[in-house]
């Protein structure tokens, strides 16, 4: 090659082949050469070789991250993590906050049980110690469940202040719930559901219960039967209600309060009712130095012994009518108040004596009414007229004078007995005839 372009190397002492192009070859496998070529290039080597040689091609450099890409992309990432934490902490705190509704919707129907504030009240009462003790010994005794009445029936006679004296004697006691059937059609179970605020009546059973946990007690439920509900379905279930709810699963002492003893009578209990007769005041109570006081707060001055004879003569001692006098004294005077009150009584013994001509008494329609009022009469005012061998049933009359709401006469379950209600009931009750004997 002239100017020893080359340096080369020979093993083994095999020959080497050369070509015009200054390319070597070696075919022999076992030779190894090793070409060196000068860095710099002589000048017959071609072009293109030249700048091979002075260029040698580079393999590319794979394209490192761009620092301003991977700034944001860091930012991207820390505000995605801090976005993904937002989420969670709030998916948390809903989920937090509902199930603090959920708890408070499940609990409010047992704070409604325990409050007991709805039956606060009984400003107006009058001291009955006799009654009071009977009702409250009916409600609180201790329970048997072997023995143990599971409802309180508290009746009496129509204005006679049963809701005043249980007012009274639950006034102090926690966990009181009223609920009052007003409507005919309504079942107990339903009236309950609504005064509760829930829909399933199983919520109710559950209410109850935590409710006695948490009171130490079990709570009392009183239910108020209005005089106008006739429905024997509505009062039916009024029974069935406190069989199972106060006896066979114990969740509530159950006190009914019916306005009308008629009511009352078809709230049979299977025979665990426990009785509870509110009897109208007697004129000594009526008397009394307490009694006087409240009555000289109704009438707006003080109230005598006479002012009380002449009241108790008239209405007797439906309390209710005699708080209605005193008021109404205070407004038009004591005379004109006692005047519009004879007028109303009057009206109702007109009312009693139609009972004959309008069905009698019960399904057989027995038209003992003036029969009963002249028996009433021609017995002594305190002792009544014993109920002995009559064609109709105490249940037919309580039902007869609520459906015509005539109570010149009640029924007295404790004496088992027909009472007028007044003594100037009583005087009228001597001359009432029906229509149908008036015409004979």
């Amino acid at each position: 090659f002239g100017s020893s372009t080359c340096k080369f190397r020979l093993f083994q002492g095999t020959p080497l082949r050369c070509c015009t192009d200054s390319t070597m070859f070696l075919n022999s496998s076992r030779m190894h050469l090793r070409l060196l070529v000068r860095r710099s290039a002589p000048l017959w080597m071609p072009r293109r070789l030249q700048s091979i040689r002075r260029n040698p091609p580079t393999k590319p450099k794979p394209e490192g991250p761009n620092n301003k890409v991977v700034a944001a992309a860091a930012v991207a990432g820390v505000a995605l993590s801090a976005m993904g934490l937002y989420v969670q902490r709030e998916q948390h705190r809903i989920a937090e906050e509902q199930h603090r509704a959920a708890e408070e919707e499940r609990q409010r129907p047992v704070r409604k049980i325990i409050a007991g504030q709805v039956f606060a009240g009984g400003d107006d009462f009058i001291e009955r110690p006799v009654v009071f003790q009977h009702l409250q010994q009916a409600i609180f005794c201790p329970p048997n469940k072997s023995s143990a009445k599971y409802f309180v029936s508290v009746t009496g006679v129509h204005q006679v202040g049963k809701t005043e004296l249980l007012k009274r004697v639950l006034r102090d006691h926690p966990g009181v719930f009223v609920v009052g059937l007003f409507e005919n059609g309504a079942t107990l179970p339903t009236v309950l559901c609504k005064a509760l605020g829930v829909e399933q009546f199983s919520t109710v059973e559950r209410a109850f219960a935590e409710a006695a946990e948490h009171l130490g007690h079990r709570p009392v439920l009183v239910i108020d039967i209005h005089e106008r509900i006739v429905d024997p379905t509505t009062l039916t279930s009024v029974s069935n209600f406190a069989k199972e709810f106060g006896f066979e699963q114990g969740l509530a002492k159950i006190v009914v309060v019916a306005s009308s003893a008629g009511s009352a009578a078809q709230i049979t209990g299977d025979g665990r009712k426990e009785r509870v007769f509110v009897p109208p005041f007697t004129l000594e109570e009526l008397k009394t130095a307490e009694a006087k006081v409240q009555f000289s707060k109704w009438f707006g001055q003080k109230v005598e012994d006479s002012h009380v004879e002449t009241v108790f003569n008239l209405v007797g001692g439906v309390v209710g009518m005699v708080k209605g006098i005193f008021e109404k004294a205070e407004v038009v005077g004591f005379d004109r108040a006692l005047s519009e009150q004879e007028n109303f009584v009057s009206h109702d013994c007109d009312c009693f004596r139609i009972i004959d001509s309008q069905g009698g008494f019960g399904p057989d329609q027995v038209r003992k009414a003036c029969w009963l009022a002249r028996q009433v009469a021609n017995s002594p005012f305190l002792q009544c007229f014993p109920n002995k061998n009559l064609p109709f049933a105490p249940v037919d009359f309580a039902t007869a004078v609520r459906d015509r709401s005539a109570h010149p006469i009640y029924y007295d379950p404790v004496a088992d007995a027909y009472c007028a209600r007044s003594p100037f009931v009583h005087s009228m009750m001597k001359s009432m005839r029906s229509v149908e004997e008036l015409s004979k």
